[in-house]
């Protein structure tokens, strides 16, 4: 397991449990699905967070899936959203290549750039992003405490 930034719990707020699991062909066309399940999932999760607390979620879930895309390049993609026990999770998985990338966060981005943001963003947006490679599958785990 690969622990991509920092882990911070805050104290746990207390939702209707709710959960939404989308697959679509790993395509820049189909990055609209992973849209349309984040707002299927925020319209079942009672009581609803802020929005700013809600967009910021919704950043490092798609930051992430246009990483899979991009890079990993598989097939199908899958994205799984839930929330319960006072977090909401996205889990990813995939079948494409395996991510190299550094095991912290500690490499620095140019914030004047326009690539290579991503995976710093879902971790400024998120308080956990974990990766890890089963034989084949790649799976990415962001949590964000209510």
């Amino acid at each position: 397991m690969n622990r991509v930034g920092r882990a911070r719990r805050q104290e746990q707020r207390q939702v209707t449990p709710c959960e939404v699991a989308v697959s679509c062909e790993a395509t820049p066309e189909q990055l609209g699905s992973v849209h349309e399940a984040l707002t299927q999932f925020w319209a079942g999760i009672v009581p609803t967070p802020p929005e700013d607390w809600r967009m910021m979620f919704d950043l490092a879930v798609s930051e992430v899936a246009a990483n899979i895309v991009e890079h990993a390049q598989p097939p199908m993609m899958s994205l799984r959203l839930s929330a319960t026990a006072g977090k909401v999770v996205a889990e990813f998985t995939d079948g494409g290549r395996g991510w190299t990338g550094p095991p912290s966060p500690s490499r620095l981005v140019d914030e004047l750039s326009e690539r290579g943001r991503g995976l710093a963003l879902a971790r400024t947006a998120v308080d956990e992003v974990v990766y890890e490679r089963e034989g084949t599958v790649n799976r990415w785990r962001l949590i964000k405490w209510l």
